[in-house]
């Protein structure tokens, strides 16, 4: 209901949860109560369930579940959305778009950890933890770490079944 999804979407619903369960880390139960904190913030954020339940699969990768997983999620939105002055100026330093200027919406979550994960590469140990810690607060740390430092080969493997690509199940 967060999604504002139609009722006949109830089984694409179900499918996404259920591949995302069978493709990570993360059972359903834990995708469930992820999205029961994340779903409404991830809405507001124009980001589909898609996008959320592989976030999320990748955080179930590292041991990030449930409400967890959720709460981290949620802050990792909200803060995107309405950054601090401090941590607006991190992104303009690192040169890091959020939002499709021509829509005015925010950009899918893997688009804005793929800037993230480039601009990052390169730096001080000290200076990416600074800038995350300063985009993202201490709550959501570990949620966007676990994004930003996945695995290469996994997020492939994700992506193969459908998680980043949208396709209809």
């Amino acid at each position: 209901r967060a999604f504002q999804l139609e009722g006949a979407k109830a089984s694409h619903v179900s499918d996404v949860l259920t591949k995302a369960s069978l493709n990570s880390g993360a059972s359903f139960t834990d995708l469930g109560q992820s999205l029961k904190y994340a779903a409404p913030v991830a809405k507001l954020a124009s980001q589909s369930l898609e996008e959320v339940a592989n976030a999320l699969a990748l955080m179930g990768n590292a041991g990030i579940k449930q409400s967890i997983a959720g709460t981290a999620m949620r802050t990792i939105l909200t803060r995107l959305t309405k950054t601090s002055n401090e941590a607006r100026s991190v992104m303009l330093a690192l040169g890091i778009t959020v939002s499709d200027i021509a829509t005015g919406k925010m950009l899918p979550l893997h688009k804005i950890v793929e800037q993230l994960k480039t601009k990052l590469s390169g730096l001080t140990d000290e200076t990416k933890n600074y800038a995350i810690a300063t985009i993202f607060g201490k709550q959501a740390l570990s949620g966007i770490s676990a994004l930003i430092n996945r695995s290469e080969e996994h997020t492939s493997e994700l992506q193969s079944h459908s998680f980043i690509s949208y396709a209809v199940f």
